[in-house]
């Protein structure tokens, strides 16, 4: 490949875009083919610069040596930068719980924010792949934004460190999941559809109150993840404090309201006819309590 081949690969060679969640900001990377285009001519230009006519090419052939090997590098780390920041920006940005526990990290994270979305916002005005990546001075801002984004990394994998500690059920849930749930744990409704995953029983938790209320709601019952069954809790109580205080509330009413529906079945297995006992109870209570009489008049008998 000659050195005009290589203008004409690479002059009308463009980004590509993603919208970023449901804002205005635009992600950039380049095609998959469009990267291996880039590595086949790295090694096009390594093979001119072992040619014998080099010198007569060499400030041309360096100067595209540079380019593509600038072009491979800009690439390589704004992806993983975007990917990072991207989780990141909930926790950091979006949630107070967050801030308040590890303010130094957030206010880092809030000025590698910035500078992250003004590269974004230069890589939609500059979609050429070559002009773009080869701006001067734009490698080192990114290897800078990296470095600090490890940083915050690092102290939020020691966040969810300490959160597993306060409530081990977390330690059976993805990354991700959990990363949701903590930046939505002020907002209880949001959190429903991780119930299964903290607790397995639980599909989702009957809630009073408005999802658009700064109000937190109130948990009334808990409905089965398999089946079809509501039990109520007693008494209902509201979701206050950190998402891993009020999961525990969680856990010490439903068991408490199971032991006392289980109480209760005993009593009324006894003083009502079992055809209206069956279907007073939550199924784990009537078979528990159909286990025990079982037990309990094999013994007597």
């Amino acid at each position: 490949k000659t050195l005009v081949e290589l203008t004409e690969t690479w002059d009308p060679m463009e980004l590509e875009y993603e919208q970023h969640k449901d804002t205005d900001l635009q992600l950039f990377k380049m095609d998959g083919d469009d990267f291996e285009t880039l590595e086949d001519n790295q090694l096009v230009v390594q093979s001119m610069m072992a040619s014998k006519y080099l010198a007569t090419f060499e400030e041309e052939i360096r100067g595209w040596q540079k380019k593509l090997a600038t072009i491979a590098d800009v690439i390589t780390i704004s992806s993983e930068i975007q990917r990072t920041w991207s989780y990141l920006e909930n926790l950091f940005v979006y949630s107070d719980e967050v801030k308040k526990e590890l303010p130094e990290d957030a206010k880092r994270f809030a000025g590698l924010h910035e500078e992250i979305i003004a590269i974004l916002k230069y890589g939609v005005s500059e979609p050429n792949v070559v002009r773009m990546c080869n701006k001067e001075g734009l490698f080192q801002q990114l290897e800078k934004i990296s470095g600090g984004l490890e940083k915050c990394e690092k102290a939020l994998a020691d966040y969810l460190d300490a959160k597993k500690r306060i409530f081990p059920r977390f330690y059976f849930t993805s990354t991700t999941d959990l990363l949701d749930m903590l930046s939505n744990g002020n907002q209880p409704f949001k959190i429903m559809p991780h119930m299964p995953k903290v607790i397995c029983g639980i599909a989702e938790l009957v809630l009073d109150g408005d999802p658009n209320s700064d109000v937190r709601p109130t948990a009334k019952g808990m409905v089965a993840a398999v089946g079809v069954e509501t039990v109520d809790f007693q008494p209902p109580f509201q979701l206050k404090n950190k998402i891993e205080s009020y999961l525990q509330d969680v856990i010490d009413c439903m068991q408490k309201s199971l032991r006392d529906a289980t109480l209760v079945s005993l009593k009324n297995e006894v003083s009502t006819t079992r055809e209206e006992w069956l279907y007073q109870d939550p199924a784990q209570i009537t078979v528990l309590v159909s286990q025990m009489t079982w037990v309990k008049d094999v013994e007597k008998n």
